[in-house]
């Protein structure tokens, strides 16, 4: 959420909580919005229907930590995942080779932060402010369900090549090889990305992770 979410946030809590006959001060809600604060708002208020619903548990009023559990789902675990995957390329890949990864997810995420080489770039401490705001863009996207994303990932190496007219370098492929290659190939065909380009066997340009980041 963001802080033009917050008044739709705080009529939703108190709708709900007038529903359950609940008092709740400016002090709950400012503690329900901070605990609340870096999931996507339709997620939130998604979790709260699905409570509400809920024929043994949904009578009471939720708690925060109540309506966290129903939108990881798992989803957080995920997160963190491909948070790992995603670092891990940055040092074994790097800022100048195009990289495919095997879950469309992380490139939607990464895309929105401004793309692979701005991903990889800055410092150690950098990256724990990166980690916060990859995660909880992965979990919007991944409770939202679906959405369109760059099929490769573009490094610097081939964005002057495009721009010399230079032969492009192959991608990186990124965790389990096929996966890769499918979210290459289903991935959204840009200005400046020619995926058919990339569209033949990738051969040994393959990076294999552990079998915990596949």
């Amino acid at each position: 959420m963001n802080e033009n979410d917050k008044q739709e946030f705080v009529e939703w809590l108190q709708g709900v909580a007038a529903m359950k006959r609940v008092d709740l001060s400016t002090a709950v809600i400012r503690i329900w919005y901070q605990t609340l604060i870096e999931y996507d708002l339709g997620a939130i208020k998604s979790a709260f229907e699905k409570h509400l619903k809920d024929p043994d548990g949904g009578h009471w009023m939720p708690q925060p930590s109540d309506i966290i559990r129903i939108i990881d789902g798992g989803v957080g675990e995920q997160a963190e995942l491909a948070w790992a995957k995603a670092f891990r390329a940055v040092s074994l890949v790097g800022s100048y080779s195009d990289v495919v990864f095997d879950d469309s997810i992380i490139h939607a995420v990464i895309d929105g932060m401004g793309g692979w080489v701005k991903f990889c770039q800055g410092e150690y401490k950098d990256f724990d402010f990166k980690r916060l705001e990859f995660i909880k863009a992965y979990r919007a996207i991944k409770n939202r369900g679906s959405t369109e994303y760059v099929g490769v990932l573009q490094g610097i190496s081939n964005t002057q090549n495009r721009m010399h007219g230079f032969r492009l370098q192959e991608p990186q492929l990124v965790g389990n090889e096929e996966k890769a290659l499918s979210v290459m190939r289903c991935g959204v065909v840009g200005d400046v990305l020619k995926i058919k380009q990339f569209s033949g066997v990738v051969g040994n340009n393959i990076l294999k992770l552990t079998n915990n980041e596949q």
